[in-house]
């Protein structure tokens, strides 16, 4: 039999609206603990995780839209960054470098001066790793002959059309084939899987197999009357006229001895 999913935490520091909703859920049959604060509720999730919080958004320890523990650390050689017992990857450039960590009831993020470089999913058992396989793709571009062997790669399911790109790349350029293919990969670094996935379908319908090829399918194209240069609104316009250009006149580029 499946464990009811009924576990219920609520975090509001007005005791007369927790005690409401603490009843009302209650009656209804599910497990409600209460907290009054972010950081206990916090503390309290990641001990024992709920199905369900309800958070009030204004509380005396932090704003309930930023309800999170934050730790300084460094990533790791591996672009790994350990948080609560768990490792979190990061982009490789960011390998060695000091990033501030947000944990979430839900997610994880990952800062390095301001900017957030990492979001993932909050686990809450121990000992466990994150692995964003784009995160690594850079890492992968020098080294291709590791792209079937990479730990972090592994699992990473991709649309079908992503695995013919590769054979007819590896077809073509064996090795270099390889890496042109993680090229293509490293789109995502800037665009959503299905926008690419969409992007390699239309390359390879034209057999264009090449990452600038798939990337020329990423970009909005404009409409062809829009790149037409019309007079309508610059009447000044109409009356410019351009002199013929006077073809001998480049002679004077030549050498003295004649063209070669």
């Amino acid at each position: 039999m499946a464990t009811p999913r009924n576990r219920i935490l609520i975090i509001e520091d007005d005791p007369a609206v927790a005690r409401s909703l603490k009843t009302g859920l209650e009656r209804d049959g599910f497990v409600v603990t209460c907290k009054a604060t972010a950081s206990e509720g916090i503390a309290y999730a990641r001990d024992q995780p709920p199905h369900l919080i309800l958070l009030d958004v204004r509380l005396p320890d932090a704003s309930g839209f930023d309800a999170c523990r934050k730790a300084s650390t460094t990533a790791s050689s591996l672009s790994l960054v350990r948080f609560d017992s768990n490792d979190y990857s990061v982009p490789v450039r960011y390998a060695h470098h000091p990033v501030l960590v947000k944990g979430y009831v839900d997610r994880v993020e990952i800062f390095y001066k301001g900017e957030r470089i990492a979001r993932h999913g909050r686990i809450w058992e121990k000992e466990q790793v994150s692995f964003e396989p784009v995160h690594y793709l850079a890492l992968l571009e020098r080294k291709p002959g590791a792209l079937d062997h990479a730990r972090p790669l592994a699992g990473w399911q991709l649309p079908e059309s992503f695995a013919i790109l590769r054979r007819r790349l590896e077809t073509e350029a064996g090795g270099e084939g390889t890496r042109e293919y993680i090229r293509v990969l490293r789109l995502l670094e800037k665009h959503p899987l299905a926008k690419l996935a969409r992007a390699v379908d239309k390359a390879l319908a034209i057999r264009a197999h090449s990452r600038d090829a798939v990337a020329q399918f990423l970009w909005p194209r404009e409409p062809w009357p829009l790149t037409t240069f019309r007079l309508e609104g610059r009447e000044h316009l109409r009356h410019v006229r351009v002199d013929r250009a006077e073809l001998s006149a480049y002679r004077c580029l030549l050498s003295t001895g004649g063209p070669p």
